[in-house]
């Protein structure tokens, strides 16, 4: 049985439905991150799920934080996008594959991963100061290699669907517009630890939060 899936949600509610539908196998717990607008409940009864309204977007980091903290006795945690479903059988072959040892990619990488507690005792949480997305997941891949878990991420072939990747800012023009600002800040921190070596967490900041807004509630 998997431990827990945690799914940070902004927009397209609908991908979220269908990604809850596609679940096949076992899994103990489910935490919706809501970081939207909207209030989404789930169609299914059979499946454990919890759900957490947030009073403003979190992030990518800032949510996969909150969901490994709030479950922080689990082996293994398994994060999914909202636009993300996995194929018949992916569900298993990612419990099959995952461990306290491993970081479990899908074929649509950081959609849909599986992150071992011995991972993120070593090396970390994600870093906050990257918000509200993209490059951390470039940081966190350069983090583990650099902590020797390089032999630890392993891709097996698990079969996700992403619907082209990138739903939240295709859907909405604002947030693309948004992202088109933020993209370029989070690539020029990242590229900047990258160049000098330095991976050092910097972390949530409250004048970064503010100045990369993409939502305001």
């Amino acid at each position: 049985m998997i431990p827990v899936l945690i799914i940070p949600v902004l927009n397209r509610y609908d991908l979220l439905d269908k990604g809850i539908e596609a679940i096949d196998y076992p899994i103990n717990e489910i935490l919706i991150i809501n970081n939207g607008l909207e209030n989404w409940e789930p169609k299914r009864e059979d499946l454990n799920i919890k759900i957490l309204n947030m009073p403003s977007n979190q992030g990518i980091s800032g949510s996969w934080n909150l969901g490994i903290k709030c479950y922080p006795h689990v082996p293994w945690w398994l994060i999914s996008s909202a636009d993300t479903s996995f194929k018949p059988g992916a569900l298993e072959m990612m419990d099959k594959f995952s461990g306290p040892n491993w970081f479990i990619k899908s074929n649509a990488h950081y959609s849909a991963f599986s992150l071992g507690e011995n991972i993120v005792e070593k090396v970390g949480l994600f870093d906050e100061y990257i918000y509200p997305a993209y490059y951390e997941d470039n940081d966190y891949d350069d983090r583990m290699v650099a902590s020797g878990f390089a032999e630890s991420i392993l891709c097996p072939g698990i079969q996700v669907n992403d619907h082209g990747g990138s739903q939240t800012i295709k859907s909405d023009l604002s947030l693309k517009q948004r992202n088109d600002f933020t993209f370029g800040k989070n690539r020029d921190y990242y590229n900047n630890k990258k160049n000098t070596g330095d991976y050092t967490v910097k972390g949530w900041d409250l004048t970064r939060r503010r100045e990369n807004e993409w939502l305001k509630f």
